[in-house]
């Protein structure tokens, strides 16, 4: 009886082990695929082919005891949920328009994880880490916009390129507020 039910307990795990998490952090290493998008069958009437759904995500990972300040971590997180594509509309430049979106959320998570860390603000100031991270988190949402505004959702070529390459090199078309204020 003790076999068995530990049988069943291994077959349990394994298989809650198997299926996939909603959320996705981001890897440079592991592209986002179409795997990771959910097929919208009702958005006929929607222009989007297809929709990621990102945050970030921060984290303070270390502590100065003798200072009082935090070292913090940020990433982008995708929702896997929340993301998804028209069926029929899976090609790659439309799953690339979206790769980017994600790499671009990316690289303002790192610009908050600098900026955060660098200022050395003692944790007994949350509030002030909160008020930069709501600052990064807007931010992250007019940048996203603008992106896909600026390349009309991976459609206009040049645009496209043009972000991509800002991407690749860590740039930012958009400049946060002094969000130490």
């Amino acid at each position: 009886m003790r076999l068995f039910i530990l049988a069943i307990l291994l077959f349990l795990s394994g298989v809650t082990l198997a299926q996939k998490r909603d959320t996705l952090s981001y890897n440079k290493q592991r592209p986002l695929t179409w795997d990771d998008f959910a097929i919208a069958p009702d958005l006929a009437n929607d222009s989007l082919k297809a929709f990621l759904s990102v945050t970030i995500l921060m984290r303070n990972v270390k502590v100065n005891v003798w200072m009082g300040y935090g070292t913090y971590e940020a990433h982008a997180f995708a929702y896997r949920n929340f993301s998804w594509v028209k069926e029929g509309s899976q090609d790659s430049s439309t799953l690339r328009h979206q790769q980017y979106a994600f790499a671009l959320t990316e690289l303002v998570a790192k610009k908050l994880e600098k900026d955060v860390s660098d200022a050395l603000i003692n944790l007994r100031w949350e509030n002030k880490v909160n008020k930069i991270f709501s600052n990064y988190v807007r931010f992250s949402s007019q940048c996203l916009y603008a992106y896909r505004r600026e390349t009309e959702n991976g459609q206009n070529a040049p645009k496209q390129a043009e972000w991509e390459a800002m991407i690749d090199r860590s740039e930012i078309k958009l400049e946060i507020e002094n969000s130490r204020k």
